[in-house]
């Protein structure tokens, strides 16, 4: 504290210019009439009147002063305005944005692959029975409505015939081929099978050869034994070959 004994004190902060009410700092004189004192340079008391109360026009010195705060509490204002608006920015760049989605392909129809199925042979690339790869040599397959024939590809043509024809139903995820065997006496076999296209690739899966013939057929599809998966396995006991498209009764595989 400052000042002259016996006078009203006050904290020294700055020059007496920069002193007044309405940008804070000094004390209101106990009189009420708008007085303002405060310490000057020297030790001398310096009095201001507070223009709210006194109506008087605030002088050149204040409006300045008071011109000045306002200045820098505005550009204070804009920086911290900018400073958000940056920040806002940044989080919407990191933000990813949602890309337009790409419209899923449109699954064929049931006539669509049936056409495929039917339209060429196909003969096998590989093969693999109960998990692991068959050492048979690799067979030829033509599939159709009314008959399915198979024969070997390398070394002596010998084929089998199965007429009867191939079925096939895309309603359901997995899609079934049935292959019909009718024998002398109009007894019937049925190969309960799936298949899907893999690219320009068949994959196709039934039971272990041999054992998935049923002797009654089933208007609905249903076989026990009817395959689940695409992975043959020592446990499920599948077969699951890959063919390639070939052209009808060719004997060896293209170059």
């Amino acid at each position: 504290m400052v000042g002259v004994p016996g006078r009203f004190q006050v904290p020294r902060i700055g020059s007496a210019d920069d002193y007044h009410p309405g940008l804070g700092g000094g004390r209101a004189d106990p009189s009420g009439q708008g007085r303002i004192r405060r310490q000057g340079h020297g030790g001398d008391q310096v009095e201001f009147r507070n223009p709210v109360i006194t109506g008087e026009r605030l002088s050149p010195n204040v409006r300045t002063v008071r011109g000045e705060a306002m200045t820098i509490h505005f550009r204070r204002l804009s920086m911290t305005v900018a400073a958000l608006l940056a920040a806002a920015a940044w989080l919407l760049g990191r933000v990813p944005s949602t890309a337009t989605p790409v419209p899923m392909a449109k699954p064929p129809t049931a006539d669509e692959v049936r056409k495929r199925l039917f339209a060429t042979c196909w003969y096998e690339t590989s093969k693999v029975v109960a998990g692991k790869e068959d050492p048979n040599g690799p067979l030829g397959w033509k599939f159709g409505p009314d008959e399915v024939e198979n024969w070997q590809i390398t070394g002596e043509l010998v084929t089998d015939r199965m007429v009867g024809g191939a079925t096939t139903d895309v309603s359901a995820k997995a899609w079934r081929l049935d292959i019909i065997r009718k024998g002398e006496r109009g007894r019937v076999a049925v190969l309960p099978s799936l298949f899907k296209f893999d690219g320009d690739t068949l994959v196709w899966v039934t039971e272990f050869p041999g054992d998935g013939w049923y002797q009654q057929v089933d208007p609905n599809g249903h076989y026990k034994g009817r395959p689940t998966g695409f992975e043959s396995t020592g446990r499920n006991r599948y077969a699951v070959y890959r063919l390639k498209p070939c052209e009808y009764l060719q004997t060896t595989p293209p170059r």
